[in-house]
């Protein structure tokens, strides 16, 4: 495979490119977690196109007025759950407590109230022996899949108990859809571009796509923060400062996102240093030359978000530091940063 690092070629497989360096189904990666999330917003080209269409709209900061606060009070209540382990001193483990929390915070936009945290918090375990038991996989591409490997057996077992759990809410709302604006009520409304409704498939591969990049991204990129912090009291004071001046007692609002802004810079460098997608294949589907080197049809380029990221070239001799100022305002373009 050949590895892309400098950002002008990353935008130029990404973005300016992308027809010719495609996702590529038949990678190891993307087999499995098609069996996994099937078609919707994760798959390429029109299928993709008509998912974000439909649910492009649900993200869209004038929609936060209507679920910031139901968010923020399941938040609130989840972290309310770790205050005995502190005031008893106790340790816990920060991945798991995180990822409980990005469940109970998903809920009232996803779901409204047909589902119970018991049964989200079912769906993200299995979905932990989903992405563990895609290892094998991963590391034997070759294989084909009606080769059984190990792992395969613990996949199948972790999609069926997701199936178990979401179609039947996804037949019920279909159903008797409301006018609810929580997102498996506006995927029983939605039309296909040829007017049709979504089938109960199309309705639960996007369901799990969604869970899946919210309930593991943000948690995986989160669980980062507190070893940072905890090495770097210069920051965590400036953090908590802010925080305690904008929000005060909480609970956190809409309105007081756009004022924590040395969050915002210490979330970016966050992402930074600790991509959720640290390695990103694709496959040329036509010859192509990057940065002079000849890249021939169907080849496999990888890309790596921590690679580029710290890379010394582009971000000095401290790269490997944690520096939320790095993202200070107008310091990108005074550096001449890509």
């Amino acid at each position: 495979p050949y590895l892309v690092t400098h950002p002008t070629h990353v935008q130029q497989v990404l973005q300016e490119r992308a027809e010719t360096y495609r996702r590529g189904d038949d990678t190891a990666m993307w087999r499995s977690v098609r069996r996994f999330a099937g078609d919707g917003i994760l798959a390429e080209g029109a299928t993709w196109a008509a998912s974000r269409r439909i649910l492009a709209p649900l993200f869209r900061s004038s929609r936060m007025g209507a679920v910031g606060g139901p968010m923020a009070a399941a938040v609130a209540a989840a972290v309310a759950d770790l205050e005995p382990a502190a005031a008893d001193g106790r340790p816990v483990d920060i991945g798991a407590a995180l990822t409980g929390i990005a469940t109970a915070g998903i809920m009232p936009a996803f779901f409204a109230d047909r589902l119970t945290v018991a049964d989200l918090h079912r769906i993200t375990t299995a979905q932990e022996v989903v992405v563990t038991s895609m290892a094998p996989r991963m590391l034997l591409p070759f294989v084909p899949w009606w080769v059984r490997m190990p792992g395969d057996r613990r996949f199948d077992a972790a999609v069926r108990s997701i199936d178990d759990i979401l179609f039947p809410v996804v037949r019920s709302v279909r159903r008797t859809p409301g006018d609810g604006d929580d997102v498996v009520s506006v995927l029983a409304r939605a039309r296909r571009p040829d007017g049709g409704v979504l089938d109960e498939r199309q309705i639960r591969d996007d369901l799990v796509a969604m869970i899946g990049v919210t309930t593991e991204t943000a948690p995986v990129v989160l669980t980062w923060l507190w070893p940072e912090l905890a090495n770097r009291p210069g920051v965590t004071a400036r953090l908590y400062a802010e925080v305690d001046r904008v929000v005060g007692a909480g609970p956190v609002r809409v309105e007081h996102v756009e004022h924590l802004r040395y969050l915002r810079m210490v979330l970016e460098e966050l992402l930074r240093l600790y991509p959720a997608g640290w390695l990103l294949p694709r496959r040329a589907v036509a010859a192509d030359v990057l940065g002079g080197v000849r890249v021939e049809a169907g080849a496999t380029v990888l890309l790596s978000p921590y690679v580029t990221q710290r890379m010394p070239l582009f971000w000095g001799p401290d790269a490997a530091e944690f520096d939320p100022d790095r993202f200070a305002p107008g310091r990108a373009e005074a550096e001449g940063r890509h």
